[in-house]
């Protein structure tokens, strides 16, 4: 989740490096630089589809949601979108977040690659520069003119690598059924590699190899330099834990609860000094209807995925309406980064509640049960600290167990989210239906006799009031 979060940032913030002055700009739904066409300025684009046939003498820089490079761009890239296939000429850098890079085999890269993507292909012959890449998964099947930097899930290179590699790699045992369900649903072909580091039988790298993983990568072809691996800190087998003999598997175990408990802790305490209210409120809720939150969890988790892509979907549309009512450049663009923006900062705060507060929530509930039962609770902060350590400390071990850890862990997440989300809902409901004036409990009989009640005022009659002389006749008081 953090690669993804990194990717989408430093797209968007790709985005105020955009030339406003550019003396080129197309906007529209579709693009295109025709082959016989040279531009001899830099080109900002705001397209639904690009295509570059012609040349472009400067940079190219902008946002589209699928774009072909057939030309020749002499100045670097910049773009964010969906794909981006190169066949032609990318003379200088070429920086690109989005979900699908292609540099085909017929394509030439002059300067640098930097890839935030789902998938990122590297055919061409020639790269002269160095690849940097963060995603999912990146295949290496042409020539790198100097070093490799990725941080992903697969890393496969079946071609010639001049410099060093340094690769931060998944699980090859995780599998890949998931994603590929997910990606079912785009437009864009990609075939979905096994995590882990594999170098293929006709991969050279003529550098040292420098790569950490769960498990050693499969390597087939030839490295000249220094092959190290760092294993990754993985959850340890419980006969790891059991062993005594296993000193490696007590480490790791204990590894693992004290970067759980670190973690969460820190949000903890931020939560406590600054949002105690808003924090502890979906506390009545997490006690009084638990099952009720695992399923309102489960719910409103499934159907953000759903929300999320509805989101997008709305943004990119009003991005390519707002190219094609060709406003003027500063504002198209202000308002393109600000939606995309607003939709970043909104997706990445939830998913940060759901995976993380939830799990704190959860804890400092546990924490505050057992407080209570051994030493009470006064209400003051050094309580809800004590609880909170106490929840976090049982639930970072409970998480770190082996094979039920990860099960632990997404049930308190869900149960924490669930109770959020039906705090939330009381809170509508309650601005939504006021009350008028707040009841005040009835008085038990049992302390009514104890109550002395104030006389009734005494009435006045030594002055009449007004109109006492017309009274009709047999008119008489109570009193009288």
């Amino acid at each position: 989740m953090r690669r993804w979060l990194m990717a989408l940032v430093v797209g968007l913030l790709l985005l105020p490096t955009i030339p406003t002055d550019a003396r080129e700009v197309r906007q529209g739904d579709q693009c295109v630089v025709a082959a016989n066409e040279v531009i001899t300025q830099d080109l900002f684009v705001l397209c639904r589809i690009l295509l570059v046939e012609g040349r472009v003498t400067g940079s190219l820089t902008g946002a589209v949601v699928e774009a072909r490079i057939r030309g020749t761009v002499e100045g670097d890239i910049y773009l964010l979108g969906g794909q981006l296939e190169i066949s032609g000429q990318a003379a200088d850098d070429v920086h690109f977040a989005g979900a699908v890079f292609n540099a085909l085999p017929t394509s030439t890269l002059g300067g640098d690659l930097i890839s935030l993507s789902i998938n990122a292909l590297v055919e061409a012959p020639a790269l002269t520069g160095s690849v940097t890449g963060i995603g999912y998964q990146m295949a290496l099947d042409g020539a790198v003119g100097r070093e490799v930097n990725y941080w992903g899930s697969a890393l496969h290179i079946n071609g010639l690598v001049r410099g060093d590699v340094e690769a931060h790699v998944g699980d090859p045992q995780s599998g890949i059924a998931q994603l590929q369900t997910v990606l079912s649903f785009l437009r864009w072909q990609v075939d979905l590699l096994n995590p882990g580091l594999v170098i293929g039988q006709t991969g050279i790298i003529e550098g040292q190899l420098a790569y950490s993983a769960p498990a050693e990568g499969q390597i087939l072809g030839r490295v000249t330099g220094d092959v190290m691996f760092t294993p990754t800190d993985v959850t340890p087998d419980i006969t790891q834990i059991i062993n005594a003999e296993e000193e490696d598997g007590l480490r790791l175990f204990l590894a693992h609860v004290f970067r759980e408990f670190t973690g969460l802790a820190a949000i903890g305490i931020i939560a406590l000094l600054w949002f105690k209210r808003p924090f502890q409120a979906p506390l009545r809720p997490l006690q009084n209807r638990p099952v009720l939150s695992l399923g309102t969890g489960l719910l409103t988790l499934l159907a953000s995925f759903l929300l999320v892509l509805l989101v997008l979907v709305v943004v990119i549309a009003l991005i390519v309406l707002l190219a094609t009512l060709q406003l003027e450049n500063s504002l198209t663009l202000s308002l393109s980064a600000l939606a995309g923006s607003l939709w970043l900062i909104s997706t990445s705060s939830f998913y940060f509640a759901a995976l993380f507060i939830s799990r704190v929530l959860v804890a400092f509930f546990i924490g505050r049960l057992l407080v209570r039962v051994a030493i009470g609770d006064d209400g003051s902060q050094r309580i809800a600290f004590a609880s909170l350590f106490v929840g976090l400390l049982i639930t970072a071990i409970l998480i770190s167990l082996p094979g039920f850890g990860t099960l632990i862990s997404w049930l308190a997440a869900l149960i924490g989210l669930g109770a959020m989300t039906l705090a939330v809902q009381q809170a509508l409901q309650a601005l939504r239906y006021p009350s008028a004036l707040p009841l005040r409990p009835p008085i038990p009989p049992a302390q009514r006799s104890g109550i002395i009640l104030p006389p009734p005022p005494p009435l006045d009659d030594s002055a009449a009031p007004p109109g006492m002389d017309n009274l009709p006749p047999g008119f008489r008081w109570w009193d009288d």
